[in-house]
């Protein structure tokens, strides 16, 4: 079986145009392209990203450090939506992340997806900082 590697440093605009994803997951995948395309050195080597699916929502999850963010377009509007929890919170399999969560979101507006990224980027260096002090 052949395997085909997608590195998020090789992930351009145009990279899934021809595959027919969900318009949600498309947001999510431009987004994931600005934070590694602006990423520190350190995002290679310390943070990993998975999928992830609230109903509705899908998006991805980055870890870094002990924290997870993920971000989708929020399942009511065009926004986009990031949640921060724990390593363990947003589990494809289905747990469900509190409530503290969901009250604490994160939104900006559909055409401030590199506001969003940026975001994103700030709360990764942040936690893997905060890592590196324990």
């Amino acid at each position: 079986m052949e395997t085909i590697e997608i590195s998020p440093s090789k992930v351009t605009e145009n990279s899934f145009n021809h595959i027919p994803f969900q318009e949600s997951l498309r947001e999510a995948f431009d987004i994931l392209n600005q934070v590694y395309s602006k990423r520190p050195k350190t995002f290679k080597q310390n943070t990993y990203v998975a999928t992830y699916c609230n109903g509705r929502e899908y998006g991805f999850k980055i870890t870094a450090g002990l924290k997870s963010v993920c971000f989708a377009q929020d399942r009511h509007t065009d926004e986009i939506v990031v949640y921060i929890g724990d390593i363990g919170e947003f589990a494809c399999a289905g747990n469900i992340p509190s409530d503290d969560i969901y009250l604490n979101k994160k939104l900006f507006a559909y055409n401030e997806k590199e506001k969003a990224a940026q975001f994103i980027i700030n709360f990764c260096e942040k936690s893997l900082l905060n890592l590196t002090k324990k």
